[in-house]
C-alpha cells in the first residue's frame, strides 16, 4: 500500500435473475475476479488527479442514463 495520484474509478455490475425453479437465483458478475463475461468492467476517467492514500474516504455520485437512440447504450457519468 503506497500513496499515489487518482485518474479515474472503475465500474461493473451485478445482475440477479430469477433461477426459474422455486428459490433459485443466477448471479450475472462482471466483478474482478469473477469469471469472464463479454461485457467486462468500464474505466471512467476523472479528467485530473488528486492524490490519495491508504484508508482514504472517497465519495462519488454514478449516474447511468439508457441512450435514448440506441437503448442498448449507456451514458456514465461521475461526480466528485
Amino acid at each position: 500500500e503506497k500513496q499515489g495520484d487518482c485518474a479515474g474509478v472503475a465500474v461493473w455490475f451485478d445482475c440477479i435473475f430469477d433461477g426459474g425453479q422455486e428459490g433459485t437465483q443466477v448471479n450475472l458478475s462482471t466483478a474482478p475476479g469473477m469469471p469472464h463475461t463479454h461485457w467486462k468492467q468500464s474505466v471512467v476517467l476523472l479528467g485530473s488527479f488528486f492524490a490519495v492514500t491508504p484508508g482514504d474516504d472517497l465519495s462519488l455520485q454514478l449516474t447511468v442514463e439508457q441512450d435514448a437512440e440506441n437503448p442498448r447504450h449507456y451514458r456514465l457519468s461521475i461526480q466528485t
